[in-house]
């Protein structure tokens, strides 16, 4: 199975930036930027791949979530993995995807030895998680010192083929 990882920067028109609260001026100040930065760049950067993670460009993603299919038979078997946007193509564009993840450019502290990325993953049927990650460089690397996962439902209808 593999990750599709859209080539295009993300972040909702509505967060779940509450998950951030418990951590104040940390991430706070870090929150608008991440959003601007993200909404003035076009692609993700090359290279953002590793493994079972695949950068695809966002248009093709785009035309298999927006082009419909026969959706899954309801109710759903006992066990049974629901595909990604039930009702929509993408399962039939990429069969071995096991998710679709989408992620924001990195905002930066003044200092610049704190950052933020926020990245919206698509599980299956109508599963989402969201997470926050704040990282500090600290003795020349990159380290995480805080992720804020929440796992969430789209409750919009899945698309429903004619």
């Amino acid at each position: 199975m593999e990750v599709i990882l859209s080539s295009r920067p993300f972040f909702p028109k509505v967060a779940r930036t509450d998950l951030l609260n418990p951590f104040g001026d940390l991430t706070s100040t870090l929150v608008p930027p991440l959003i601007q930065r993200t909404r003035d760049t076009r692609s993700l950067p090359e290279g953002i791949t590793c493994g079972a993670i695949h950068r695809v460009d966002d248009q093709r993603i785009a035309k298999a979530l927006t082009t419909r299919a026969p959706a899954p038979p309801y109710p759903v078997a006992t066990g049974a993995r629901l595909p990604i946007a039930p009702g929509s193509a993408f399962g039939e564009t990429f069969p071995t995807a096991s998710s679709l993840l989408r992620i924001s450019m990195p905002a930066y502290s003044a200092s610049g030895d704190v950052a933020m990325v926020y990245t919206y993953e698509q599980c299956g049927g109508d599963c989402i998680y969201e997470n926050y990650f704040v990282a500090r460089y600290i003795e020349g690397h990159w380290r995480v010192i805080l992720n804020r996962r929440s796992h969430t439902w789209n409750y919009d209808p899945p698309v429903q083929s004619k």
